[in-house]
């Protein structure tokens, strides 16, 4: 993995917090979700702890959206001074 390589080291970093992640974590979003099916309509905890699991998840898909914005503002700059030549 190249250190200049932000979306290979992201991905990289994804792989290893999903190999970190015990297969209860994996599967209590899905466990919490069906829960939820049955519970009563004011259990706030199911829904509290359901944002926590999936927390991660979309601050790991947001870093990924920020670098290949970045990326493809350096490549778009790139690209426009190799036509300008």
């Amino acid at each position: 993995m190249p250190i200049d390589d932000p979306i290979s080291t992201l991905q990289a970093l994804d792989d290893s917090d999903e190999r970190q992640r015990s297969p209860v974590f994996r599967r209590a979003e899905q466990f919490l979700t069906i829960v939820r099916l049955f519970a009563l309509p004011n259990l706030n905890d199911i829904d509290a702890a359901l944002v926590c699991l999936s927390q991660r998840r979309q601050e790991n898909l947001q870093q990924l959206v920020n670098v290949i914005a970045t990326e493809m503002k350096y490549r778009g700059s790139q690209i426009e001074l190799l036509i300008s030549r």
